[in-house]
């Protein structure tokens, strides 16, 4: 398997892993929006997101993708901004906005600090990263049917909670864990009880081990991170070649990423899919690219992708929502952007790639921002409309 581990045994290494669990316990929470990060000022933020970086450069162990042998290019930027988008991102943390109009980069901005080879964080928008992989893998015919039991690819996680889980019901976060972990006033603490012990522990199986095997909530929506290492274990098991290797040939190649890109990976080489694939802001971008046109693509890889909408579950009831349906970590059907149908992927911060499907029209928003503080709906329609 074609992953470096780097093995932690000596105190001053291991003080340096509980420093890093220690940041993300700041650095990171269950929700996508990132509202515990409201009261904080521009600089405390700007540290917070060099520290983000910090850990993703660090970490081992890390699986690592090779670029493509024929990069995707695009056509030359010549349109400047719009003063109503140019005036959102400057009130805002976003540190990095692309919009793909189907043909060219008809919009490109990112901070001073922010290289073109530098790999930056998706947050959540990871997991779609991950689905698209497993949909790869299925198509293969490495998986016989979505609705096989985690258990019989994932060995790893016999005797797990999970292992009895059908495939698409992690997929669609309706594996019956909802009630899995222990909960507080702003409810389930998927931090306390997954999230830190996998950093802590190293291994995705140790802290499921954990976690019992409580009342099912089978086929109810329910926002559990473990889902997606869950799904990351069974592409473990399935890829022969290593995941390197596939995810190289079924990511990095067809969308056409110009610069090598990783997933960060326990001790037992699951890939931490739940927030942990780093890319360069191109190549988020070629990588929603590539999922947009497979979205139409005939044959089994476009019947996934769209199957993600037609047999998404319900999120929340909740109309203020932007997304109120979910299939296969992916997001749809908003409150937002009705008139523009897509697929989200979505990450901590306000982080967005809003994949469109209407009528191969092959657009893309791409944002990265460090807390959710502009606003969704204005910024799409500015973008969309001009």
């Amino acid at each position: 398997m074609n992953i470096t581990i780097r093995i932690r045994t000596n105190y001053s290494l291991c003080t340096s892993i509980l420093t890093i669990c220690a940041l993300f316990i700041f650095l990171y929470s269950g929700s996508v929006y990132g509202s515990h990060y409201d009261k904080l000022s521009k600089k405390q933020l700007n540290e917070k997101h060099a520290e983000r970086l910090t850990v993703y450069s660090e970490w081992e162990p890390k699986i690592w993708i090779r670029p493509s042998n024929n990069p995707r290019t695009f056509n030359a930027v010549s349109t400047p901004l719009p003063k109503s988008i140019k005036s959102q991102i400057k009130n805002s943390s976003i540190f990095t906005f692309l919009y793909y109009d189907g043909q060219s980069i008809k919009y490109d901005w990112k901070r001073r600090d922010v290289s073109e080879d530098m790999p930056i964080y998706g947050m959540s928008m990871s997991k779609s990263i991950i689905s698209y992989l497993f949909g790869k893998a299925y198509c293969d015919g490495r998986i016989d049917s979505l609705t096989d039991t985690i258990g019989k690819y994932a060995h790893l996680l016999k005797g797990t909670f999970y292992e009895k889980v059908r495939i698409i019901d992690a997929l669609n976060m309706a594996s019956g864990d909802k009630n899995l972990y222990r909960s507080g006033k702003s409810g389930p603490d998927i931090w306390k009880y997954y999230v830190l012990p996998v950093f802590n522990k190293e291994t995705v199986r140790d802290a499921i081990s954990d976690l019992g095997n409580p009342k099912s909530t089978k086929n109810v929506f329910g926002y559990r991170d473990a889902n997606s290492d869950v799904i990351g274990s069974v592409l473990l098991s399935v890829a022969s070649e290593g995941l390197s290797e596939f995810m190289s040939i079924n990511l990095a190649e067809p969308a056409g990423f110009k610069y090598p890109s990783y997933f960060l990976a326990d001790s037992d080489g699951v890939p931490l899919g739940f927030a942990f694939f780093g890319a360069t802001r191109t190549d988020w971008l070629r990588a929603a690219i590539k999922i947009g046109e497979d979205y139409y693509a005939d044959g089994c890889i476009g019947d996934y992708l769209r199957s993600a909408v037609k047999e998404a579950v319900p999120t929340y009831k909740d109309k203020r929502f932007d997304h109120v349906r979910y299939g296969k970590f992916f997001w749809s059907k908003s409150n937002i952007i009705r008139k523009f149908p897509h697929l989200a992927m979505k990450g901590h911060g306000g982080i967005r790639g809003i994949i469109g499907t209407d009528n191969h029209s092959g657009k893309v928003i791409m944002i990265h921002s460090i807390r959710n503080d502009y606003k969704e709906q204005k910024l799409y329609k500015s973008t969309l409309n001009k």
